[in-house]
């Protein structure tokens, strides 16, 4: 994160908005921002639910609040073909987050070349010559050579699995899943099969979700597992649960979030500039001020 991000005026907004101190503001958008590094490299979180957002960022309040406060803030812009993205991604993303984009849009754009220059022929034609080859030297430093997991282990790592109370069981390793493995070192294995000692996790114990084995060897599951991510409880009836309900939106807080509501919905029909918007904003800054005094 950009060190001016610390005092500008959007942090301070988001700041005001969920009624939290700077720090707590500062660790919302950097997890954020390592969110989408991590899952949507391209900016466009919106692929993801608003609840699945806010479980990564450990966020337990709602989720719907958390998005509406980036909104309006300007962190995070609505978006009709990818629901939500980060807003200026392309320019603010880390320098090998724009350098992956750049690699990705490249081999694109190569494919493409080569589509447009597959000669047509035609009856009774010759075809056209060779397309030259890519010339390009390939780079003569050996890479660092990591141990990987080897495929005598996974059998292992699916019986441990399919022990494990609270997940969803499989029967067999498909392709896929092996290939992801294999691109896993050997020490994640290890520290999977500590983390499954951990199941079932308490977070779900009340079978909102059943954890399962593609979700488990995401790169970044096992290591949230073994720091307790994934310890705290929604459930008061757990053993060893302690719970405390939400509290409850006042009358204007619900007010202010159905005036939101309506502005985005301007918004998005290319009317947020209209007098009838404008009204809202002006309902929303009364509001903000009673909240204030």
């Amino acid at each position: 994160m950009k060190i001016e991000c610390l005092n500008h005026v959007k942090t301070l907004k988001l700041k005001h908005r969920l009624q939290i101190p700077k720090w707590q503001a500062v660790g919302i958008l950097e997890t954020l921002f390592n969110f989408a590094a991590v899952n949507a490299d391209d900016g466009n979180i919106g692929r993801y639910t608003n609840d699945e957002i806010c479980l990564y960022l450990e966020y337990f309040d709602s989720s719907d609040k958390l998005i509406e406060a980036l909104i309006e803030s300007g962190f995070v812009d609505v978006c009709d073909e990818h629901r939500l993205s980060i807003h200026d991604w392309s320019e603010h993303a880390p320098k090998y987050i724009k350098d992956r984009i750049a690699k990705r849009n490249k081999r694109r754009s190569v494919s493409q070349t080569v589509v447009d220059k597959t000669p047509d022929v035609d009856a009774g034609s010759k075809m056209s010559g060779k397309i030259a080859i890519n010339q390009a030297q390939p780079s003569q430093s050996k890479p660092i050579q990591k141990k990987r997991v080897s495929v005598s282990r996974f059998d292992k790592l699916l019986d441990k699995w399919n022990q494990t109370r609270g997940v969803r069981k499989i029967r067999k390793l498909t392709d896929k899943r092996k290939r992801s493995l294999q691109s896993l070192d050997d020490s994640w294995l290890t520290d999977a099969m500590t983390a499954l000692t951990k199941f079932p996790l308490k977070c779900w114990k009340d079978g909102s979700y059943v954890p399962t084995f593609d979700w488990f060897i995401r790169s970044d599951t096992v290591t949230k597992i073994l720091e307790g991510a994934y310890d705290w409880v929604t459930n008061p009836d757990a053993p060893g649960a302690s719970y405390s309900p939400p509290p409850e939106k006042t009358l204007s807080q619900q007010k202010y979030s159905e005036l939101f509501q309506q502005l985005k919905t301007l918004q998005r029909a290319g009317e947020g500039r209209s007098d009838e918007a404008e009204v809202i904003r002006n309902q929303m800054g009364e509001l903000q001020c009673d909240s204030l005094a």
